[in-house]
């Protein structure tokens, strides 16, 4: 089983400007042993966060597959961590790098987890860049996990 990956289509739409019309890719499975999440800490980006009770190894595909999708993108995927590490060059009019991590947490009641909160977490660049490329990652996310709207 471990030699084969296991392919999910997955059909991606966005209203964001056309920025990935139509798109279709096909992404590998990762199973809940691939992908461990750290619980819900007591400080996190609200603003940039969405929540979701789908399973975790199905949030962390999907959202690494938006995020490959994304023009100029380099990732760093940490399934250990939940955690992708996203690099975007040349993605504003200066020509800056944008870094940001997106972080996968299990969000617990009385010990049992309920649900997972994604956050996008912005560590250089310019902050109108990341607050597009976010919006953009939304737009593409919300068809497919409840609960990530604007």
């Amino acid at each position: 089983f471990r030699d084969k990956p296991v392919y999910r289509s997955i059909n991606v739409r966005s209203g964001a400007g056309g920025l990935m019309e139509g798109l279709s890719f096909r992404a590998p499975v990762m199973t809940s042993q691939d992908v461990t999440a750290h619980p819900l800490p007591l400080i996190y980006e609200k603003g940039t966060s969405f929540s979701s009770k789908r399973p975790l190894a199905e949030i962390y595909t999907l959202v690494r597959e938006a995020l490959r999708a994304t023009p100029n993108a380099k990732i760093l995927s940490q399934p250990e961590k939940a955690r992708l590490k996203v690099t975007v060059d040349r993605c504003s009019s200066s020509d800056d790098e944008l870094r940001f991590y997106v972080n996968v947490f299990a969000v617990m009641t009385e010990g049992v987890t309920t649900g997972h909160l994604v956050e996008f977490q912005r560590r250089c660049g310019d902050p109108c860049a990341f607050w597009w490329q976010y919006q953009g990652i939304l737009q593409l996310l919300s068809p497919h996990l409840a609960g990530a709207s604007a």
